[in-house]
């Protein structure tokens, strides 16, 4: 089941929405639990966790591009998409790392292609925890908060987006190995990288949600490149 939000204060477009969910999950096999807020207020206070959001940018009180901004502070990965009748917001939605934008009124044919994309990337964020042993114990750590695994001084260093470190013995390679088929990409002999959470790709390094950059090496560049462009479009 997909988590679907809507904040949307006009009722005759919330339910037009809906519809289109709804009929989208039908033709899909998929099964969907959709939920609104009328306001954004209660959407920021509530600070629940969905699959997707859509956001309506133009309401009374706070806005959906300042309810987006307010989601981002503590949520980084969960796909938004904003609904409104004003194509300019579109280039804004990039500063919160907004997924697409549908114009009002919704047509069935823009929402089922938002929705492939959506969908793709919320599967994406719904990873299973990892488990990382160290002399301490075991860790459960959330994959979507994992920022980079590193070669630290002769151990392996697992940074999450908090601050915490996890430091354990072990091989690089190996941890890749592992994780085949997760949102990871090795940027260099000594880091991988989760892809999820890059905000900024530069010619030397990615700049992570963190604000920590993580650099490139020589070597390692090119096929980084080659699979964050293949994840950023969705492809892999």
């Amino acid at each position: 089941m997909y988590r679907i939000h809507m904040v949307e204060d006009e009722d005759e477009a919330a339910g037009n929405l809906r519809g289109l969910l709804d009929r989208y999950a039908s033709e899909r096999g998929l099964d969907f639990s959709i939920s609104r807020d009328s306001s954004a207020l209660p959407f920021m206070e509530r600070k629940a966790s969905y699959d997707l959001v859509f956001l309506d940018i133009q309401m009374p009180g706070i806005n959906g591009m300042e309810a987006a901004e307010a989601l981002r502070q503590h949520d980084q990965t969960t796909p938004i998409v904003f609904v409104t009748n004003l194509a300019q917001y579109a280039v804004k939605g990039y500063e919160v790392n907004a997924l697409d934008f549908v114009v009002k009124p919704v047509t069935y044919g823009s929402l089922a292609m938002c929705m492939d994309r959506a969908l793709r990337m919320a599967d994406r964020n719904r990873t299973a925890n990892i488990v990382i042993q160290s002399r301490e114990g075991a860790h459960i750590l959330p994959l979507d908060e994992l920022v980079c695994v590193e070669v630290r001084d002769h151990d392996l260093v697992y940074r999450m987006m908090d601050g915490t470190e996890v430091h354990t013995r072990g091989s690089l390679s190996k941890v890749a190995k592992e994780l085949t088929g997760r949102p990871l990409v090795k940027i260099s002999q000594s880091c991988i990288a989760n892809m999820a959470l890059i905000r900024l790709v530069r010619q030397d390094g990615l700049v992570m949600a963190d604000g920590s950059t993580l650099w490139f090496s020589r070597a390692g560049k090119k096929p980084a490149m080659e699979r964050i462009t293949d994840y950023l479009s969705g492809s892999i």
